[in-house]
Order: C-alpha cells, then sequence, then structure tokens
C-alpha cells in the first residue's frame, strides 16, 4: 500500500513568480501597455506597486487557506510521538491462599560500555563526528563571483545613467 502524493499546481508558488518578473520587469512592461493601447487605455502611475501589493496580499491569503486545509487533514490522524514512559498497571492484590511468583523488581537502564582497549592498554575512542557544510564551498564561489558581477554592473549602469 503506497500512498501517492498528487501533483497539484502550487499557486502561492505562481503568484510569487509573477511578484519576481513584476518587480523586475513591471515598468517596461507598462510602459509597452501604453504605447500599445495609446490614449485609449488611461493606466494609473501607481499601477505596478497596487499590483505587486494585491498579490502579495493574495498570496498570503492562499499560504493561509493551504495551511488550514492541511491542519483540518492532520486532525484526524495521530501523529504525536511517545514519551517513553509507559504506564504502570497495578493488579488487585492477591488472594489470601494464592500461589503467585514474587514481583520483578523493574528494569533499570543498562550503563554505557566502557570505550575499548587496544593491545598495548591504549583506550581507543570512537572518532570525532564529522559535519558535512550545508552549502559546498563551489557553489558559494560561484554566488559570491555572481555578486560581485551584478555589483560591477549596478555600477556600470548607475555611472551611465548619472547626472
Amino acid at each position: 500500500m503506497q500512498d501517492r502524493k498528487k501533483k497539484t499546481f502550487n499557486w502561492g508558488s505562481a503568484i510569487g513568480w509573477v511578484i519576481f518578473v513584476l518587480a523586475i520587469a513591471g515598468g517596461p512592461i507598462l510602459n509597452v501597455l501604453r504605447r500599445a493601447f495609446g490614449s485609449s487605455l488611461a493606466l494609473p502611475a501607481n499601477l505596478l506597486p497596487l499590483l505587486i501589493g494585491g498579490l502579495v496580499a493574495l498570496s498570503v491569503l492562499v499560504s493561509v487557506v493551504r495551511s488550514v486545509g492541511r491542519s483540518a487533514q492532520r486532525r484526524g490522524s495521530d501523529t504525536r510521538l511517545p514519551t517513553g514512559t509507559q504506564p504502570t498497571v497495578t493488579s488487585a492484590p492477591p488472594a489470601p491462599f494464592e500461589s503467585r511468583p514474587p514481583p520483578r523488581p523493574a528494569s533499570t537502564p543498562s550503563m554505557p560500555s566502557m570505550p575499548r582497549t587496544g593491545a598495548a592498554g591504549e583506550v581507543r575512542l570512537p572518532s570525532a563526528p564529522r559535519f558535512e557544510p550545508i552549502i559546498s564551498p563551489a557553489i558559494l564561489a560561484v554566488g559570491l563571483l555572481g555578486l560581485l558581477v551584478l555589483g560591477g554592473l549596478a555600477l556600470v549602469l548607475l555611472r551611465v545613467a548619472g547626472p
């Protein structure tokens, strides 16, 4: 029995991409629309910020609706983890002439084993844990190089378009 997740369209992601495109190229897109429609369609000057703000609000609404839907789905199933403590079962006291084996003491947690000793009596300790980096150095270098290129491009554009 294998549970397959349905591939549904992610509206939050799509709205995020539309916001990104409008933030980057919204001005030129609106200028093209103004030229295409001419004087027959008058677009307000603050249309781009209103569009982006409305899409952000819509994205928040989509996230809230998705979260509420997931929480409603999870209510039926119990996803709690065990706490490790078992409830103790108490039994009724034995009858006067009933023969029962003596109660066994509760099990105690075992002590950790001692480190192994080598042939010469040296104590061998476990090796130190190794941690893998989350971001590989190659990706970090490419990202920093891209950041430098974008910064240089911004400086060139500021000098060309500057006063």
